[in-house]
């Protein structure tokens, strides 16, 4: 990752995870907890800021229509279905994943499953497969040659995959990539561990691709807009 910002004074904006070199953004809006989105519960316009509490006038938390904190299973596919027209390196994609999740701990029972070598017409690609145990000492949960990706207030472990395979397996619960993109760079989805929101940069035809889409809900942002702050306004 590159020409990011830091952190200002009043939180995170998106140009802190996307470079601010795209021609268009979206917001993602999560699905809640019961399958519904937001615009079912809005009593207030949804603009490129509004929190789920300004848009409903409710808590966001306790309750099955909590928005989630990642993607859904079924809006990574929907996306999925969009981006791979949008680059040319569709079977050479990167996926970062915060280090802090607790599937990476000892103890834990997730499986992971990285494409370490993701070249097109290549069959012939290694895999690592860890399964985390209950150990009496520490013990690395993630193999030291996965390399990692550093950005303000932010790490994560970094791996590669083809866009339409499932990369990633976890025995614990679904856990969408916090930053993804493609090695020729067309596009990039960005989510934030507290947010309720995703966001995607690329050119303006996948931007509109994505805005159009019927599987994800989504509104038109530029790279200033702050990030959704989740439960936290």
């Amino acid at each position: 990752m590159q020409s990011v910002v830091p952190w200002d004074a009043g939180g995170a904006r998106l140009e802190s995870f996307l470079p601010a070199r795209f021609e268009a953004y979206a917001r993602i809006l999560h699905d809640l907890q019961d399958g519904t989105r937001w615009s079912d519960h809005a009593t207030n316009p949804i603009g490129p800021e509004t929190s789920f509490r300004e848009a409903t006038g409710r808590e966001p938390q306790g309750s099955d229509a909590e928005p989630v904190y990642a993607l859904s299973a079924r809006a990574v596919a929907a996306l999925r279905r969009v981006l791979v027209s949008a680059t040319e390196t569709p079977d050479r994609c990167w996926f970062c994943i915060w280090v802090g999740y607790g599937f990476w701990q000892p103890g834990s029972s997730a499986i992971l499953v990285a494409k370490r070598e993701p070249i097109a017409g290549n069959h012939r690609r290694r895999s690592i497969r860890r399964r985390t145990k209950r150990v009496r000492r520490p013990d690395p949960a993630v193999p030291p040659e996965v390399n990692r990706v550093r950005l303000p207030h932010r790490e994560y472990y970094l791996f590669g995959g083809r866009l339409m395979e499932p990369t990633f397996e976890f025995g614990i619960w679904h856990q969408s990539p916090n930053i993804w993109w493609p090695d020729d760079r067309a596009w990039c989805v960005a989510t934030e561990l507290d947010g309720y929101s995703s966001y995607v940069g690329g050119s303006r035809a996948c931007i509109d691709s994505v805005l159009a889409s019927p599987d994800v809900e989504t509104i038109g942002v530029d790279p200033t807009v702050r990030m959704d702050p989740g439960p936290f306004r």
